[in-house]
């Protein structure tokens, strides 16, 4: 316990013929690490032609008590650097930081198999300027491009 403010619960997981299984949302899951469920088109894959926008749409969540969401970044490209950072506002923020929807629209030029990925960050005090206690975690979808 650090000034008086007892740990979060463990997270929660089972293991299932050798995988682990872990619950989809963060209130079952437990734990610190925020939990990301990011689709594209609405879906876990999209396939679209080159040049047609793909919509990504993210629902992020903590667990009670474990802080609010900070930072979002996108690699849409998949070179792994994460170039594009996504403001988190206000009106995307439900129940306090520990919800957040974020959308993002991109066009493939070329055709290909792409794994968009989206990393999230929080922060048990929700303070964008600490380097202290921060959290991240990611998905991520696949988009097939004709």
């Amino acid at each position: 316990m650090e000034k008086g403010t007892p740990p979060p619960p463990s997270t929660d997981y089972k293991v299932v013929d050798g995988q682990v299984v872990i619950p989809s949302t963060a209130a079952e899951r437990k734990g610190i690490q925020p939990v990301v469920h990011l689709s594209a088109n609405g879906k876990a894959r999209a396939d679209v032609p080159a040049g047609r926008p793909v919509k990504f749409t993210a629902i992020i969540e903590v667990p009670q008590g474990t802080g609010k969401i900070i930072d979002a970044r996108w690699d849409v490209e998949g070179d792994k650097t994460f170039p594009l950072v996504q403001e988190i506002k206000p009106s995307d923020v439900l129940n306090s930081g520990s919800r957040v929807t974020l959308t993002n629209t991109h066009a493939f030029s070329k055709s290909g198999t792409y794994f968009p990925t989206l990393l999230v960050t929080s922060q048990r005090d929700g303070d964008l300027n600490t380097p202290f206690a921060r959290i991240s975690n990611l998905d991520w979808v696949r988009v097939v491009v004709q």
